[in-house]
């Protein structure tokens, strides 16, 4: 067997073995509501031209859940549960609550984390956004098949004659890490302006808040930085009344970095509003889109 054929097999393992984790994690806390059971299509998933796995087609996202593919391959995994437990602090209706199960596998030298009900997961530091949160088919969860092949490096391809996803190891590169990729005080900054804008939004809300700073970044109608952005005059109530300053959740934290990654829920939007808040003035704006109390526009 050649060296080539060797590495192959074994990165088909470790994205196996990756995907195998979360979804026993993840059937062992069962489906939730509109992610549970959704109609799909059976599709095929190869590596490097070798079938590994049967991929399930949601619209135009495909999922995937893989089963004793790396039974004849030397990889390990270290896998650490983290059971549900419940907190010493009561609710405000007397019940004590409870903690999201979460599971930690260690695969390739990486570290890939998923909490049950997230809408991202975590690999080697970054952030990996997963809309809607993972799926349930046929008793199986199944997570997005390109989060898991840009943890490896693969290169992701459609293959219309075989109606199949093509996996393509040959620029294998495993997800640079979080301390490098990451600039720690503009993660610190778009947190706490997500927090103070979009605090009781929902996380495509936050990641939007975070786009429109993005987006004003790469504009030239805005300054070059995240900071210039930010504090530009006149721009943020935040920065005016001091909510900025507020402390960030964890939510807001997940977004900022998300959006650093450049996810976006909101397109070319340059500026968003309250509607039923908001005293701010647009000249001639163009909307866009709108997330729960916010719309945005370009």
């Amino acid at each position: 067997m050649s060296k080539k054929f060797k590495r192959t097999i074994a990165l088909i393992c470790a994205v196996c073995l990756a995907a195998a984790v979360m979804c026993t994690f993840a059937l062992a806390q069962g489906g939730t509501g509109a992610n549970a059971d959704a109609a799909y299509v059976n599709v095929p998933i190869y590596v490097d031209g070798l079938l590994a796995c049967r991929g399930y087609m949601v619209k135009d996202t495909t999922y995937v859940t893989l089963e004793s593919v790396c039974n004849a391959v030397d990889q390990s995994a270290d896998v650490e549960w983290t059971e549900p437990a419940q907190t010493d602090a009561a609710k405000t209706d007397g019940t004590v609550g409870q903690q999201s199960a979460s599971v930690t596998a260690n695969v390739a030298g990486i570290t890939v984390t998923y909490t049950a009900g997230a809408e991202y997961m975590q690999a080697n530091g970054r952030y990996l956004y997963l809309p809607g949160g993972s799926r349930q088919i046929d008793g199986n969860q199944l997570f997005p098949v390109r989060a898991l092949a840009k943890i490896f490096g693969l290169e992701v391809g459609w293959n219309s004659e075989k109606h199949a996803v093509d996996l393509s190891a040959e620029n294998m590169k495993v997800l640079e890490s979080g301390d490098t990729f990451y600039n720690a005080d503009d993660v610190e900054l778009m947190a706490h302006i997500i927090f103070a804008e979009a605090g009781n939004q929902p996380l495509t809300g936050m990641i939007g808040v975070g786009a429109v700073i993005m987006n004003r970044v790469a504009s030239d109608r805005f300054p070059d930085t995240i900071k210039e952005v930010v504090y530009a005059p006149g721009q943020f109530d935040p920065v005016r009344n001091g909510s900025i300053n507020l402390t960030p959740t964890d939510m807001a934290y997940a977004a900022a970095h998300l959006a650093l990654e450049g996810c976006n829920t909101v397109g070319a939007s340059l500026f968003f509003r309250n509607p039923g808040s908001s005293t701010g003035y647009l000249s001639d704006p163009t909307f866009l889109i709108k997330i729960q109390d916010h719309c945005f526009f370009a």
